[in-house]
């Protein structure tokens, strides 16, 4: 975490409810959620599978709604907002890292990247610009030209970082992030997420099932059946 923010919240949920309808059936997915995370601060969110990890993600991030309760994201309640704004805010403000990489197969590594710029109204060669610098930061400038085919997995996952950066983001969200790659790559690009964290004060919330990963976060929060169970601060070396 970047020195001098930790009192300065960049996540705010509280009482965070979400259910999921299907029919007459419906399933608690969380069950009043209240969680700060601080500017700067890299937080893994683990638990068991279906225990509501990944709709915590979604939902503080805007990307699902909820049923109840609030959450601001830098300052701004992103629960009351219209689609079209919290989709502006979004583009503006988060980056996002998923396992599957959700790289658009006919385009190159730099098209890729600049994609959230040119649909946020960025002109083209700006944006052009920005993407071979984020590409650039990641080690992957050479690759530029190449489109997801032609990259390697953990080479793929570098794009999606640089994708992820390219916007300037206050927090990047990710949700395993290191899940469909070999530990050796895993461990390189993790390693990217920390430098960029140290170099931009960007804050991370990391959905892992890996120990290794979340251990070297500054705060691991345990999940179990839609609550936070408990915190851990880990024992860094």
């Amino acid at each position: 975490m970047q020195p001098g923010h930790e009192s300065v919240p960049m996540v705010e949920a509280r009482g965070v409810v979400k259910v999921y309808r299907t029919g007459a059936l419906e399933v608690p997915a969380l069950q009043g959620v209240d969680l700060v995370i601080h500017r700067g601060e890299m937080v893994a969110v683990m638990g068991p599978s279906g225990c509501g990890k990944t709709t915590l993600l979604n939902c503080l991030s805007g990307l699902d709604d909820i049923d109840r309760g609030s959450v601001h994201v830098a300052g701004r309640e992103i629960t009351s907002m219209k689609d079209a704004e919290r989709t502006a805010f979004r583009a503006r403000s988060m980056g996002f890292i998923f396992q599957s990489y959700n790289l658009l197969p006919v385009l190159t590594a730099a098209e890729n990247v600049e994609l959230p710029l040119l649909v946020g109204g960025v002109d083209p060669r700006s944006a052009r610009k920005r993407a071979l610098e984020a590409l650039a930061s990641v080690g992957l400038r050479e690759r530029a030209d190449h489109k997801p085919t032609e990259l390697s997995g953990g080479q793929q996952q570098r794009v999606t970082i640089a994708r992820s950066l390219v916007n300037d983001p206050a927090i990047v969200w990710a949700d395993e992030p290191t899940g469909n790659l070999d530990t050796k790559t895993g461990r390189e690009v993790l390693d990217i997420m920390h430098r960029l964290n140290r170099e931009r004060g960007q804050t991370y919330v990391i959905v892992t099932h890996d120990p290794a990963l979340a251990a070297t976060c500054d705060r691991i929060i345990h999940m179990e059946s839609g609550l936070m169970e408990r915190e851990e601060i880990p024992a860094k070396a």
